[in-house]
C-alpha cells in the first residue's frame, strides 16, 4: 500500500475491510467457518468453502498455535488490488484480443452501472452475467463459469 495515496486507503470501504480482516487461524476449519458467515462467501457450498480455506492458507509451524494457518498472501496485497481497481478502464482501452467478461448478477463489486459502462464502451467484448451468484462467480458456480468459458473459446 505504500504506493497507494492515503486518501484511497481511507475512502474505499472495501480496502478498509480487507485491512481489518483476520489473517491467521488455529485451524483451516476455523478460517472456513469465519468466512462462511460473510456475505461475499454466503453462497459457497460447505465443500467449496473448505476448498477455499485450504487453498488460501499456508501452515506456519513457527507461529503460535492460535495463528498456525495464515493466508498465503498478505491482506495488504488484497487491499492494494481493491485500491487500484479504477485503473481497469484505461487498461481495457488497450486490449486488442478477444475478451470474455463474466459477472455475477448479485455482485456488490462490479455494479450494474459499471457493467453497462463496460458493455457500451467495448461492444466487441463478450459479456455474460451469471444468475444467483455474487462477485465470486467462478468459486460459487465453477461449472457454469467453466461452461461459459469453454463455449466462448469455441467461438474464437
Amino acid at each position: 500500500l505504500r504506493f497507494t495515496p492515503e486518501t484511497n486507503r481511507r475512502n474505499i470501504p472495501i480496502v478498509k475491510r480487507a485491512l481489518g480482516r483476520p489473517s491467521a487461524w488455529p485451524t483451516i476449519s476455523d478460517c472456513a467457518e469465519l468466512h462462511s458467515t460473510k456475505r461475499a462467501y454466503s453462497r459457497f457450498s460447505e465443500s467449496a468453502m473448505q476448498d477455499f480455506a485450504q487453498g488460501s492458507l499456508v501452515e506456519d509451524l513457527a507461529a503460535a498455535p492460535e495463528r498456525r494457518f495464515r493466508f498465503a498472501y498478505p491482506k495488504r496485497w488484497e487491499a492494494h488490488i481493491y485500491s487500484t481497481l479504477p485503473l481497469v478502464w484505461s487498461a481495457l482501452k488497450k486490449v486488442s484480443v478477444p475478451v470474455l467478461g463474466v459477472r455475477g448478477v448479485d455482485s456488490d463489486v462490479l455494479s450494474p452501472a459499471m457493467w453497462q459502462r463496460w458493455a457500451s464502451r467495448h461492444p466487441s467484448h463478450q459479456l455474460h452475467e451469471v444468475k444467483n451468484v455474487g462477485h465470486l462467480a467462478r468459486l460459487e458456480q465453477p461449472t457454469v463459469v467453466a461452461e461459459l468459458i469453454a463455449e466462448w473459446l469455441e467461438t474464437l
